[in-house]
């Protein structure tokens, strides 16, 4: 499977994700990073998948972002080519539900039991390959990854030449000599939006991470304490200066009534 079949990357390092997306009527290549799987999940449940994702009209973005831009408008139309009513059905039904027995349970739990009934609705195809993260990983410390490659050097230059289990002992060695611990690395690539979205949310169903709702822009988010109402602080501050307000015409309204009388 390769970007011709598959024109969705997606790797997962730790808790963050970068997506790759590539498609061969726009010709655009680009990566957007996400410190979430939940934040890029919630790009496609609120639908904003074409301000968040596609390509804009303008030649600077694009060439920062290393895309060439064939056929925008295909592009934007195949990126949104996914079935949200069925997915904000699906979190409507695991994470939105009054029922207090679905409550009790953690997000996993729901899933296990919600596909005993619906056994399709989270079936999707991907190609599934580990990746390794330790030149990135050296790459954040210039003075750690330019000693590993001298040492790489001269244990070359003193033997003449290196096995790849040589290599494969020298870097387990710098690395425990150095305390560096190296975050396990993922990467799956999708045919189609829909096979995307629904790994994104067996994700975070399988780690038990919450979808909520925000309580005042109506918003989907997944939050990092299951005690949030509002998907950012500017929503919870709108909304106790809402609160606030009609607090205030409450009030002014029973010192009328008060005076009144």
């Amino acid at each position: 499977m390769n970007e011709n079949n598959a024109p969705l990357m997606l790797q997962v390092i730790g808790d963050v994700c970068c997506l790759m997306l590539y498609h061969a009527d726009s010709k655009y290549n680009t990566f957007n990073m996400f410190q979430t799987v939940g934040e890029l999940l919630c790009i496609f449940l609120n639908g904003e998948h074409v301000e968040k994702l596609a390509p804009e009209s303008d030649a600077k973005f694009a060439a920062s972002h290393g895309a060439i831009i064939k056929n925008e408008e295909a592009f934007r139309e195949w990126l949104g080519d996914y079935d949200r009513e069925r997915y904000l059905r699906i979190v409507h039904d695991i994470y939105l539900s009054d029922d207090k027995y679905v409550e009790a349970l953690k997000p996993s739990q729901r899933l296990q039991i919600y596909l005993n009934f619906y056994q399709d609705a989270l079936v999707t195809s991907l190609t599934e390959q580990a990746i390794s993260q330790m030149e990135v990983t050296l790459s954040r410390t210039p003075e750690l990854s330019a000693k590993y490659e001298l040492e790489s050097f001269m244990l070359l230059m003193k033997t003449g030449s290196v096995t790849l289990q040589e290599d494969f002992s020298h870097a387990c060695q710098f690395l425990q000599e150095h305390g560096i611990a190296l975050a396990n690395g993922t990467s799956y690539m999708f045919a189609t939006p829909d096979e995307l979205i629904i790994w994104l949310l067996r994700h975070v169903m399988e780690k038990d991470k919450y979808i909520k709702k925000c309580e005042f822009c109506g918003r989907y988010f997944v939050p990092k304490r299951n005690t949030k109402k509002y998907c950012s602080d500017a929503c919870a501050s709108k909304q106790r200066e809402e609160d606030s307000f009609l607090e205030s015409l409450s009030f002014g309204h029973c010192t009328n009534v008060s005076l009144q009388t």
